[in-house]
C-alpha cells in the first residue's frame, strides 16, 4: 500500500476517534455539569479535568490499535506481530499525534475557545489541552506496550 494511503487511513481513523470521544466527553460533562450544580462548584472542576484526561488516554490507546490494524487487515490478533510492525507503528504514532495536535487546535480555533464557565471540548482551552496531552499520552503508552517483545529488549 503506498504510503500517502497508509497516512490517509491513519488520519481518517483518527479523526473520528476524536470526533466520537469528543461526543462521549461532552455527554459525560453535561451530566457532570447537572450533578454538579449544586453549592459545592470549586470540587467539579477537578472532576472535569480527570474525565478529559482518562478520555483522550483511552481514545489514543483504542486508535493507536485500529489505525494499525486498518494498514494490516488480513492480521489476525495482533497487528503489531507483523514483520515491518515497528515501522508501521512509528508511521501510526506520528500521524496519530500530529493529526490530534491540528485538529484539537483548529477546533479550538474555530469554536473560539477560551477560558469560559462550561466544560466541554474544544470550548474550553485547558481542558482542550488536558484532552490532547492525554490521547498523546494514550498512543505512545499503545506504542510502547505494543512493541514487539523481541525489538523491546533491544531497544
Amino acid at each position: 500500500m503506498p504510503l500517502p494511503k497508509k497516512i490517509l487511513k491513519i488520519a481518517i481513523c483518527t479523526v473520528l476517534y476524536l470526533i466520537v470521544f469528543d461526543v462521549i466527553g461532552v455527554v459525560a460533562s453535561f451530566i457532570l455539569d447537572v450533578l454538579f450544580s449544586l453549592p459545592v462548584r470549586s470540587a467539579s472542576v477537578a472532576a472535569f479535568y480527570a474525565l478529559w484526561l482518562v478520555g483522550g488516554v483511552f481514545c489514543g490507546l483504542l486508535n493507536y490499535d485500529t489505525a494499525g490494524g486498518r494498514l494490516y487487515p488480513k492480521v489476525e490478533g495482533n497487528w503489531s506481530k507483523e514483520k515491518d510492525a515497528v515501522s508501521a507503528g512509528r508511521l501510526v504514532r506520528a500521524v496519530a499525534i500530529v493529526v490530534t495536535i491540528l485538529a484539537c487546535a483548529a477546533a479550538n480555533r474555530m469554536l473560539g475557545g477560551n477560558v469560559s464557565d462550561d466544560y466541554f471540548v474544544p470550548d474550553n482551552l485547558p481542558l482542550t489541552v488536558t484532552f490532547c496531552l492525554g490521547v498523546i499520552g494514550g498512543t505512545l503508552v499503545a506504542a510502547s506496550a505494543m512493541l514487539p517483545a523481541a525489538k523491546r529488549k533491544s531497544a
